[in-house]
């Protein structure tokens, strides 16, 4: 009578043959922020909003389109009364205002696009004002939305970066009541009073302090687009190996077998199509069964769910596919371009524009 045979592991192999270890894990640590003197969570993780911005190309197209097209390429001073304008007094406003950049190589102009790229991104910008002793604003710097979290009383917020926390007093915020820059309590001492942050928000429907970004209806497909797109990598990477049904006979009985081979061949959707090898003793067999026809697939399957995926992007986003390079062909052959980028320009860019002119126009 022959020898039943033993399962003694899977391992996992790639492509040289070598052994794959664990795949170490991406996703984004606790919010440091959590149950901080009174610091209100956002609705959703603002560093995996920033994460999402970094990973889809339509998603971060996008967003990059919207706020090159609402800042624009620069600003112009109007007078409020044309008869008792004074030329002068404009030149004196624009040489303060460029001045705020400070003496680097950044511009107004850069400020204004990274506060309103993390607006498009985080819905929320922030610019920090510095002020000299006079309390003159000589200097804003931007601060990135993803390091910052509202207080409870809206009044103040704090950044957290490398294990550090700094307070600021949000601007605008009516009374003399200053701020500690490093406690966060109301009243500076020690000469540590906290500058202000200059807040461009998005309102939302979900949050008192935070806004929601346009496109989160859409993240969804921003993840079935991720996941289209790596199933194709893995798929060429691991020189298209198909899926198969794994028979094994003549095994010695074992009352950890079932869990060993449900745990090695559950599938795992962070590496398809990879290689395997099962090493047994004795006179075990292992038969691997082709199942259908699914893995003979071509190269760059899912190409009707990538567009759709970025058509349902650039829907939450309200941009149209011209304004990212993707022509689309109208009624009897016609371009439709014209007329999408003029509701856009109406719809979207228009009203953004509006909101920061405003913002700007008050702390002016």
């Amino acid at each position: 009578m022959a020898e039943r045979g033993r399962l003694l592991k899977v391992v996992y192999l790639d492509e040289a043959g070598a052994p794959i270890g664990e795949t170490p894990s991406q996703q984004i640590p606790d919010d440091p922020f959590a149950g901080y003197r009174g610091v209100q969570e956002p609705p959703y993780s603002l560093e995996q909003l920033v994460f999402l911005a970094e990973t889809h190309p339509t998603h971060s197209s996008a967003i990059e389109q919207k706020a090159v097209d609402v800042v624009g390429t620069g600003w112009r001073w109007e007078a409020l009364d044309e008869e008792s304008a004074d030329e002068s007094e404009r030149d004196e406003l624009e040489e303060w205002f460029l001045g705020l950049a400070g003496d680097g190589d950044e511009t107004m102009h850069e400020l204004l696009l990274a506060a309103w790229l993390d607006y498009e991104t985080c819905a929320v910008g922030y610019l920090e004002v510095a002020r000299d002793g006079s309390g003159t604003a000589r200097q804003l710097y931007h601060v990135p939305a993803h390091t910052v979290r509202f207080h409870r009383d809206g009044r103040r917020l704090v950044q957290e970066r490398s294990g550090k926390r700094v307070w600021f007093r949000r601007w605008g915020e009516p009374g003399d009541e200053t701020v500690d820059a490093g406690t966060g309590r109301f009243g500076a001492r020690d000469g540590r009073e906290a500058n202000e942050l200059f807040v461009v928000r998005r309102r939302s429907r979900r949050s008192s302090w935070y806004g929601i970004p346009t496109y989160v209806s859409a993240i969804g497909w921003i993840t079935l687009a991720l996941a289209a797109r790596d199933d194709n990598l893995h798929f060429i990477a691991n020189r298209r190996e198909p899926r198969w049904a794994v028979f094994l006979t003549n095994l010695e009985e074992d009352p950890n077998l079932e869990d060993d081979l449900r745990r090695a061949f559950t599938v795992d959707l962070a590496r398809p199509h990879r290689n395997i090898l099962v090493p047994i003793t004795g006179e075990g067999k292992v038969t691997f069964q082709k199942l259908g026809e699914h893995g003979d697939k071509s190269d760059g399957s899912f190409a009707r769910l990538q567009e759709r995926a970025d058509a349902a992007i650039l829907v939450a986003h309200r941009v149209p596919p011209e304004r990212l390079g993707a022509v689309r062909v109208g009624p009897l052959g016609g371009n439709v371009a014209f007329a999408s980028s003029r509701i856009y320009k109406e719809g979207v860019v228009s009203t953004s524009q509006n909101l920061l002119e405003s913002r700007i126009n008050r702390f002016v």
